[in-house]
């Protein structure tokens, strides 16, 4: 086994492991597995591109055939749906649960963030199909366009829409997490600065060396990474309802039980009170 294939089944178990935790607790919290809700929806949606990735990056090598240039263009856009589909599940959670007693500002903070985000990922996205043009020769070895083969212009536009991201929404949350969870708070700065050092060490490498596969160690970093960020609090309130006394003590340092557990009280359910009547939504 290659360092690369170890590093990234390794986790990818623990990103799937964390994945079905929260599953299994939201089943135990709301009933049944119909009653999941937005971002229950998207975290699972989002097995498909993450897995997708992993498998890819252990094809991809040194991309010197046809082949392995088609992983390699497979990989970076299943890389960014990865990535953009967390921001998505922390976006719709925030909505969910963000509390309406807060000011005017705040709200429209959120609609901003989720709205530059949702453009960020077209241009994105965009953008891999116009550097390289027709995209047939992101994996023709014959082509003479330098960006079908370093992917350098991509690579620059996705980092420099990629930081303002992770920034805004990692930091989203932080007014709104009591202050005697200090070590939840510390636990998710640590882990959002790491998901934002190893974006930028991933899309660094690719900028210095395009032809290296060192690159691929930091991917699959910076989506595990995020996938824990976005699932922690599921699995810490998991710890507290289900542990012994002792590590239940620990862990509802760790855990969001002051957070709102329904979208009463909440920015969405404000909007929705106007076209429906209530329903309570659990959030742990």
């Amino acid at each position: 086994f290659t360092a690369l294939a170890v590093q990234s089944w390794a986790l990818y178990a623990i990103s799937i492991s964390l994945i079905f935790s929260r599953l299994i607790f939201r089943r135990i919290m709301l009933g049944c597995y119909k009653k999941l809700q937005a971002d229950d929806w998207v975290m699972m949606l989002l097995l498909l591109p993450y897995t997708a990735s992993i498998v890819l990056a252990n094809q991809v090598g040194t991309s010197q055939s046809a082949e392995e240039r088609k992983f390699r263009y497979l990989l970076e856009e299943m890389q960014l749906v990865t990535l953009w589909l967390v921001k998505a599940c922390l976006l719709v959670l925030y909505c969910r649960i963000f509390p309406v007693e807060y000011s005017f500002a705040q709200r429209w903070t959120l609609k901003g963030v989720s709205a530059f985000c949702c453009l960020s990922f077209l241009i994105v996205q965009v953008s891999l199909m116009l550097w390289c043009r027709p995209t047939a020769d992101y994996w023709d070895m014959s082509t003479s366009n330098p960006q079908c083969t370093s992917y350098h212009s991509h690579t620059a536009l996705t980092l420099a829409f990629d930081i303002p991201n992770i920034i805004l929404i990692m930091i989203l949350p932080v007014p709104f997490i009591p202050t005697p969870r200090r070590l939840l708070l510390a636990v998710l700065l640590i882990l959002s600065t790491l998901v934002l050092v190893t974006g930028i060490v991933a899309r660094a490498s690719i900028l210095q060396h395009s032809t290296l596969p060192s690159y691929l160690l930091w991917y699959t970093s910076e989506s595990t990474l995020s996938i824990i960020f976005a699932n922690l609090p599921f699995l810490t309130s998991f710890v507290v309802t289900a542990a012994p006394a002792r590590i239940r003590h620990f862990s509802s340092q760790l855990a969001l039980p002051q957070w709102p557990r329904s979208t009463r009280g909440s920015w969405a359910y404000n909007d929705a009170t106007a076209r429906s009547s209530p329903r309570t939504m659990r959030f742990d």
